[in-house]
């Protein structure tokens, strides 16, 4: 982590006596504690600046470029689209600043007459909106509108990670690639508005029921997928497949009416003794998945074949069931 990932509102005030507007700055960082500010002398340093960082506000001194300030907004806004910028300015050019409004600035600041909570707040309320907006697009971006999972852009930057952490860390990864078998028969027979609160039913129950550093996705249609991290064993990918069939053989209610659904599940295993990238994982899954289908209305089946009777041999044992879901849900995560 770097130095600045605890910043979320990044300020860069553009001014060639920074020392003049210093209580300005304090100002900024007393109201937002979050807050970062970068400072430039020149436009050119200031355009080199945006160029290497994201900034929710730009402050810019009226006198700041021997071009002007016309020059100043078009590159600004060339550099850095959308981002509000805040006109300094002197006490007494305020009739001038209004006028500046029109072409592209956000508001000005009155030097040092403005210099007050009321203004600083004013111009913060900018940045927090482009902040939110940032949000709400890697929200759009990143999780699936339906269900609120991830989706698959962000599984697959997950998997990336996930494998490569194990293999540095040396430890257990496996993926789990889910199908709700015969789901167009629920969508015929019920109508889609009835299958997509299906999915949404099960993604809730799937997520409510891993551990905190397991990553579950919606890949498309009916199909999700798991990422599941520090493995103590590879079995343990298999009671955890057991127990989310289990889950959803509980029926989903609407209103009086129950629907009652199965899974398919495929898993793939990263381990110590493996050589594995994301790309082998996901067809191996794939592969397993379409043999889980094949074999029962509910099940699920590793890619490795040596593993699949050994581990339904014990779940068959209720016991080592129900003794290996305490292990795995109650064993704290490793630190990050």
């Amino acid at each position: 982590m770097s130095q600045h990932d605890d910043f979320r509102l990044r300020v860069l005030i553009i001014h060639r006596n920074f020392e003049s507007i210093y209580p300005l700055s304090c100002m900024l960082s007393d109201e937002a504690h979050n807050v970062q500010i970068l400072a430039a002398e020149h436009l050119d340093e200031a355009t080199r600046k945006i160029a290497s960082a994201l900034f929710h506000l730009i402050l810019v001194d009226v006198n700041i470029d021997r071009r002007g300030i016309f020059h100043v907004i078009e590159e600004l806004e060339s550099h850095a689209p959308g981002v509000p910028t805040v006109l300094l300015t002197t006490d007494d050019q305020e009739e001038n600043a209004e006028k500046m409004l029109k072409r592209g600035f956000m508001d000005y600041i009155l030097c040092p007459s403005d210099f007050h909570p009321g203004i600083i707040k004013r111009v913060l309320r900018y940045a927090r909106q482009i902040l939110n907006n940032e949000e709400q697009i890697a929200k759009l971006s990143h999780f699936d509108q339906l269900t609120g999972v991830a989706n698959r852009y962000l599984f697959r930057d997950r998997l990336e990670h996930a494998v490569i952490r194990s293999q540095r860390e040396q430890k257990n990864v496996a993926l789990l690639l889910l199908d709700i078998n015969q789901f167009h028969t629920i969508n015929d027979h019920y109508g889609l508005e009835t299958g997509d609160q299906i999915l949404v039913q099960v993604a809730e129950r799937l997520g409510r029921n891993l551990r905190k550093q397991d990553t579950i996705a919606r890949f498309g249609g009916d199909e999700f997928s798991l990422i599941l991290e520090n493995l103590a064993d590879i079995k343990d990918a298999g009671y955890i497949a057991q127990h989310l069939l289990d889950l959803v053989t509980k029926p989903f209610m609407f209103g009086t009416k129950p629907i009652s659904i199965t899974l398919s599940i495929g898993i793939a295993i990263g381990a110590p003794d493996l050589t594995y990238d994301p790309a082998t994982l996901l067809k191996q899954a794939d592969i397993a998945r379409y043999r889980a289908k094949e074999k029962s209305h509910s099940d699920f089946q590793y890619f490795a074949d040596s593993l699949n009777e050994a581990i339904h041999t014990d779940i068959g044992i209720g016991r080592n069931l129900t003794d290996a879901l305490q292990r795995i849900f109650h064993q704290k995560p490793d630190s990050e």
